[in-house]
């Protein structure tokens, strides 16, 4: 049992047997995981520090990219608040999973069926957090890491999802929380409860690899990253076995340019899924952004239309 554990872990699967070995080998680890002081923000300051807040228009969700216009060069983009926009090239950065079930609504004309197909034979897994918080750290000063093995399965079906709880460790910059990854199905089940539930059962998980020193916490957070409409999920984008039956053995097949009946390339892919070795990482999503816009950069003039980037 340990072994599917930690592989549903790792990669976010529901059962190991959902990802390609192929897909898995792929994969190149960089090392060690870090964190940012300030989290993400830091990350999304820096990136801003050159962009003037004009040109960024948040809250504003698009329903609709027309990018093959008989009359028209370009793509038309229209939100969801109803703004319109023209752009010579767009850049979509969506999630595989929010992009497989609203592709056939936001993209007129249909995406070639060839990249649907591509797009159906990768999954996003779903990796969530739960945190519990206490005003002062019940465990002492150092910082605590609890490494959990289950060999008895007794638990009620209600609770089963916390066999998918491996590892429960102190967050380095808020070290009076405790912080759990839940993966997979086991997940996706966390995210149907309400949330006092979920936080009696990892209560009584703590109880019961501790002792009844654990206290009530005075903070509670769990995230539902899988019933997010905006990503429908979280970590990781792997190509199936189906897939990797299908013909999908890279990333980058997802990533292929929608070019218009004049032969203008005006749709390009990036995000994390688009990345061969880097899938799932912040880092592998930046770098495929980065490489789409060079090539944008590359084909236009110094009075060419702006480039619209779709988050």
């Amino acid at each position: 049992m340990l072994m599917p554990q930690m592989v549903n872990y790792m990669e976010g699967t529901g059962s190991w047997f959902d990802i390609s070995a192929r897909d898995a080998d792929q994969f190149v680890d960089y090392g060690d995981d870090f964190q940012w002081k300030d989290g993400y923000d830091t990350l999304i300051t820096y990136l801003k520090e050159s962009i003037p807040d004009s040109a960024v228009k948040l809250s504003s969700p698009v329903c609709k990219i027309f990018w093959d216009e008989p009359a028209e060069e370009r793509v038309l983009v229209v939100t969801l608040t109803g703004d319109a926009y023209l752009a010579s090239h767009v850049i979509v950065t969506a999630s595989v999973a929010h992009l497989q079930e609203r592709h056939t609504h936001i993209f007129h004309p249909a995406l070639p069926q060839s990249l649907v197909n591509a797009l159906m034979n990768v999954r996003l897994g779903v990796a969530n957090k739960v945190q519990v918080g206490w005003a002062e750290p019940w465990w002492g000063s150092k910082p605590l890491e609890l490494h959990i093995l289950w060999t008895t399965f007794d638990l009620s079906e209600n609770m089963s999802w916390l066999y998918g709880v491996t590892i429960m460790f102190s967050i380095h910059q808020h070290w009076t929380v405790l912080e759990t990854f839940v993966t997979g199905a086991n997940s996706t089940y966390m995210e149907s409860l309400p949330e006092s539930i979920v936080k009696e059962h990892i209560l009584y998980l703590l109880r019961r690899v501790i002792g009844d020193i654990v206290p009530e916490p005075t903070f509670f957070r769990r995230t539902r990253w899988g019933s997010n409409p905006w990503t429908r999920g979280s970590y990781s984008s792997f190509i199936t076995l189906d897939g990797d039956k299908a013909g999908i053995h890279r990333h980058d097949q997802l990533a292929s340019p929608l070019v218009n009946s004049k032969g203008k390339t005006v749709v390009l892919w990036a995000g994390e899924h688009t990345h061969n070795t880097r899938y799932s990482t912040v880092d592998g999503a930046m770098e495929t952004g980065k490489h789409e816009a060079l090539k944008i950069i590359s084909k236009l003039k110094p009075s060419s239309s702006s480039v619209l980037v779709e988050h």
